[in-house]
């Protein structure tokens, strides 16, 4: 006689999932409503374990199952540069583990976070319900599927889920108060490997090129792209992508060509071994900044043309 887990475990649905589905009615049942719990995150204070904390703000995971996200990305249902990174992100979501984290914008002027990483200021209406609608729906992928392609969803937020506007509230918060999120939608966490841990990136279309960077680093196959990454540079202060100084085939190359007048210096870094995405200078302990996985996504020239204007050193090896 076959029992109800096993034909659960044939179908693919694990006890956890059954329990998730489970514990809305069982709370119901004993408060008479639908009552909605989130992980306690403190957004008042800079955390210590800024991934970490990252990645527990509630939000809406898409792609394979089980899998740890390769990045958290904060949006607004109201952001077109957020509606467009979904866009350019869609076809590859079946490949990539992502958490998206709906801010809970209270309305009035918002920071959205240009392709070319300056900031414009936009008018939205009070996102707070439809944040909250993402974070409480049955299924939260396709909700936010709806949400960022067609018309944003403004649904009644009944007895019981209050917590849920909270919590998008709290997102908000956070994207405001940690360093160095800097409060503009689009924003990118990503993960990488110790020892540079993350890397935060601004501007949906440098979000879009790290984020596959890192999944082709960690062996995801992804049709239409190459089985390895570009190498671009991240500042270890802050943690945060500088794409502007090129897009390189090798971590070597990427520290390579460093431009060090941003710290001081004359000379170019290289790459230490055995870890060649930190950037050292000769006779220097202490990285000056770490090679990290990138897939360029716009023309070269028109990224050159943007490092110099920024007044960046723009090697002869640029790109290469």
């Amino acid at each position: 006689m076959v029992s109800v887990r096993q034909v659960l475990l044939l179908r693919g649905i694990s006890a956890g999932r059954v329990f998730r589905w489970l514990l809305p009615i069982w709370l119901a049942s004993l408060t008479g409503c639908a009552t909605w719990w989130f992980p306690s995150v403190n957004v008042k204070q800079q955390p210590k374990d800024f991934l970490h904390a990252v990645e527990r703000l509630p939000g809406v995971n898409t792609g394979p199952r089980g899998e740890k996200p390769v990045a958290s990305v904060f949006i607004d249902v109201s952001c077109p540069f957020c509606r467009d990174l979904y866009a350019d992100l869609r076809p590859v979501l079946p490949y990539i583990r992502l958490h998206w984290i709906p801010i809970g914008s209270p309305g009035g002027k918002a920071l959205m976070i240009l392709p070319n990483g300056l900031v414009k200021s936009y008018h939205t209406a009070s996102t707070l319900e439809s944040s909250a609608y993402l974070l409480i729906a049955y299924n939260g992928a396709e909700a936010l599927d709806r949400a960022m392609t067609g018309s944003i969803a403004v649904p009644t937020i009944g007895a019981g889920q209050e917590p849920a506007v909270q919590a998008a509230a709290n997102n908000y918060q956070a994207l405001w108060k940690w360093k160095p999120l800097g409060g503009g939608v689009p924003a990118g966490v990503i993960a990488l490997a110790p020892p540079a841990d993350y890397v935060v990136v601004h501007g949906y279309k440098d979000i879009e090129g790290a984020i596959l960077g890192a999944a082709l680093q960690e062996k995801v196959r992804i049709p239409g792209y190459p089985a390895h990454p570009g190498w671009t540079i991240m500042a270890p202060e802050g943690h945060v992508a500088l794409p502007q100084v090129g897009v390189y085939r090798t971590p070597q190359r990427a520290c390579a060509a460093l431009p060090m007048r941003l710290h001081g210096y004359t000379t170019h870094a290289y790459s230490a071994n055995p870890d060649p995405t930190v950037c050292r200078l000769p006779g220097d302990a202490k990285p000056v900044a770490y090679a990290v996985p990138f897939v360029a996504q716009e023309n070269m020239t028109d990224r050159v043309a943007f490092a110099q204007r920024s007044g960046y050193h723009s090697p002869s090896t640029l790109g290469r």
